[in-house]
């Protein structure tokens, strides 16, 4: 009893609201970093860590290797610690980020599997991988890829499990149910590769960072409830849909199926859709920044002028999402990073100051229609089309077409950017006379399409929706919802179009 007493007082300390949660997730850094020095001596493939000239076969092999297999160790463990840290947190009912603290200031046990077994060994080690189990009963009750080190380092976490469990609920059943569920995941994990599929280490990060994304959407809800609801009304959903959409088209125009590409590369899409999301999400916290004033009198639902979130946070979320967003990115491949970082900095040369060139009329619009041109021309990629062989036509028709439509989004903030003395349309022209010309430019880029295409089956579909949206904008009392709920009804409706025989063919 005197050593859990001991090990209460230890962890109070460890969570002691003072220290900075970043030296706590610096800690669980380091210690990964120290745990994949110390495999790469029990590592039977024997990646070669020596200088090789540029000119060498193997330079950019042996550096793929490593750059690949210490990405996969950080990524696992990541997942791990954060899917134990969400399990305890529920079944503790704690605060996740105390358990956090907790975890990651004991994350150094992990480095006792290869310190362990090299010991032993003399300095030898024995092969830490996955299990490939024909079947469960090869698992059960332990999976037979134990090495002495991880019995030690398995062990030594029940124990720190069962007693963390029991000093938080004063249970002895819940350190059990906490021992059950360190058992559990470990397990599975034990056998990963055979779970999702997966031959390669690429294939299995690019699983583990999508779960992460996903426990970290629910650490975030955990943590601020209020915050997390107000970031989701903020979304901007329909813009977003737009943004999307455009992504489907690239894949599209490069004549393959649609369901085909996304099925035959699953993991990839879904970490491009994570990496936009949370480009979006960033760039329209900075620009919300910027638009207090404007909001003030245009969006009084926003969550800066409710007072959720302050101007700070904002910044610094938007600095966080931006880093996540090319971190996710980057697990597709460097193309999909670079193209991530291309669309967030459109935007920041939109947004802020000091060129914020949304204060330019219609040139300013290019920069939204060149990151709409972007996420085009990453779907291409995407299904396996060359840049250097991405339609010439499709390019030019978002340069002057999208470039015009895209002063629709004006209309919505006519007041808002008047006061503020942002150059608009509808503050240089008027609001009768802009909506007149947005419709007009709106109609133009839909017929258009028809030629950018040459299929002249889509004209007169084009030209009934684009007269709808006249009609739409053109309205007395203008709403931005019904004009973009037509838009994406048209764009389904094309997409379903591409995506027949008549197009693929």
């Amino acid at each position: 009893m005197k050593a859990i007493a001991r090990l209460e007082n230890i962890i109070t300390q460890l969570e002691d609201s003072k220290i900075p949660f970043l030296y706590y997730i610096l800690i669980f850094i380091s210690s990964l970093t120290l745990r994949n020095f110390l495999e790469i001596f029990s590592d039977t493939a024997r990646v070669p860590f020596r200088l090789f000239p540029e000119t060498s076969n193997i330079f950019f092999a042996a550096s793929y290797s490593i750059a690949i297999s210490f990405t996969h160790y950080y990524v696992f463990w990541l997942f791990t610690f954060l899917a134990l840290a969400i399990f305890f947190s529920l079944l503790t009912k704690t605060n996740i980020i105390v358990i956090l603290k907790t975890s990651f200031s004991f994350s150094l046990i992990i480095t006792i599997t290869p310190l362990f077994d090299l010991l032993i060994t003399k300095g030898k080690g024995w092969e830490i991988a996955y299990a490939h189990p024909k079947s469960i009963f090869e698992l059960l009750p332990l999976p037979k890829i134990l090495t002495p080190g991880m019995w030690v380092t398995a062990l030594t976490a029940a124990f720190l499990t069962f007693v963390y469990c029991k000093i938080k609920t004063h249970k002895w059943t819940r350190g059990l149910w906490g021992v059950a569920i360190l058992y559990s995941l470990l397990t599975f994990l034990s056998a990963l590769p055979v779970v999702i599929r997966a031959n390669h280490p690429l294939q299995i990060i690019r699983v583990l960072l999508i779960a992460i994304f996903f426990e970290l959407i629910f650490i975030l809800f955990l943590v601020n409830k209020v915050h997390f609801k107000a970031v989701y009304k903020d979304l901007r959903w329909l813009r977003v849909i737009h943004y999307a959409s455009m992504f489907f088209f690239g894949i599209l125009i490069s004549r393959h199926a649609l369901m085909k590409s996304i099925g035959a590369n699953l993991p990839s899409f879904l970490l491009t859709v994570i990496a936009f999301i949370l480009s979006w999400v960033g760039a329209t916290m900075l620009n919300d920044v910027e638009d207090y004033k404007i909001d003030l009198r245009s969006n009084r639902d926003r969550a800066l002028v409710n007072n959720v979130f302050s101007k700070s946070e904002l910044i610094s979320c938007s600095l966080w999402l931006f880093l996540a967003a090319a971190i996710f990115a980057l697990g597709v491949n460097f193309q999909t990073s670079f193209f991530t970082v291309l669309i967030i900095g459109n935007s920041c040369l939109y947004s802020l100051p000091p060129l914020r060139l949304k204060r330019v009329p219609i040139f300013s619009k290019l920069f939204i229609a060149f990151s709409s041109l972007a996420l085009v021309i990453l779907g291409y990629l995407f299904a396996g089309g060359e840049i250097l062989q991405f339609p010439q036509v499709v390019t030019w028709y978002f340069i002057i077409f999208v470039t015009l439509a895209m002063n629709l989004i004006d209309l919505k903030d006519f007041e808002g950017d008047k006061q503020a003395g942002i150059k608009t349309l509808p503050v240089i022209f008027g609001a009768r006379k802009a909506k007149i010309a947005t419709g007009i430019f709106l109609l133009t880029a839909y017929c258009a399409l028809a030629l950018v295409l040459l299929d002249l089956r889509i004209l007169l579909p084009a030209a009934i929706l684009g007269v709808i949206q006249v009609i739409l904008i053109n309205r007395k009392a203008f709403r931005e919802k019904w004009v973009l709920l037509t838009h994406l009804a048209g764009m389904i409706a094309l997409f379903f179009y591409l995506n027949s025989s008549f197009w693929l063919k």
